[in-house]
């Protein structure tokens, strides 16, 4: 006769077994799909997104500034041929723009500039290197940072508007935003740019690359009197801003 007890006993210890077998086997389940405490995806993961801190931008989309410029006639120049001047009003009265031997310039030869931008990220900022070409030959420049929010940079510069100031730390006194073309009109220019307040007005991030809601416009000022001016671009009439680079994320 079957003891009752006993066979009730060993179904018991068998139901317990297999529970236990499931439970291990979604155990190691579980394991195989799910990272462990504390990992993070690496840059070279597929689908990364690159971390703010090593982003990198880099550009030959060049854009001619002619907002600080007028033809003859004050106003816009278009054809490659035309003269130029500063333009009235904020920036001065109509000053020709020349070179540094006195020739007045044309907007053709002002247009010329080619080069790169390259744009990269870390703890200490955002390192930008301008590699440049068709300069005037032997002129003085600096380089200057503004900021546009959402959409961005206009051909009026003053839309869009909420910060300028001088490229890189105007704190730090070794920190140099001007530079000097060279007799065939190249240059190579590097500085980093700090998270804090611009020198006019405004402030940048300690990323430029990875800002979703401003552009920044790094521009190239030409002194037309051979003097660069420090904090500010100089007085009305004796500067002009000649190109532009874009780092915008959106």
């Amino acid at each position: 006769m079957i003891n009752i007890r006993n066979y009730t006993r060993k179904i018991l210890l068998h139901f317990a077994y297999l529970i236990g077998m499931l439970f291990m086997f979604t155990a190691c389940e579980r394991s195989e799909v799910e990272p462990q405490h504390g990992t993070s995806i690496t840059e070279s993961d597929p689908g990364d997104v690159m971390k703010p801190s090593t982003a990198t931008y880099v550009t030959t989309n060049i854009k001619v500034i002619k907002h600080g410029i007028v033809n003859d006639i004050g106003q816009t120049p278009i054809n490659a041929s035309d003269i130029i001047f500063t333009a009235p009003g904020q920036n001065g009265p109509m000053n020709p723009v020349t070179d540094l031997y006195g020739t007045q310039m044309t907007l053709g030869q002002f247009s010329n500039v080619t080069g790169k931008l390259t744009a990269k990220c870390s703890a200490s900022g955002t390192s930008i290197k301008l590699n440049l070409n068709g300069l005037i030959p032997n002129a003085y420049y600096s380089v200057f940072i503004s900021v546009f929010h959402f959409p961005g940079y206009a051909d009026d510069a003053s839309i869009n508007l909420i910060g300028q100031g001088v490229l890189g730390d105007y704190i730090d006194t070794s920190t140099k935003n001007d530079f000097r073309a060279s007799a065939t009109g190249t240059a190579t220019v590097l500085v980093n740019q700090k998270q804090g307040p611009l020198s006019i007005f405004g402030d940048t991030p300690e990323c430029l690359v990875s800002d979703n809601n401003e552009e920044y416009l790094v521009t190239g000022v030409y002194h037309i009197d051979g003097l660069t001016h420090g904090l500010t671009m100089g007085p009305a009439g004796t500067y002009a801003e000649q190109f532009g680079f874009s780092i915008k994320a959106f």
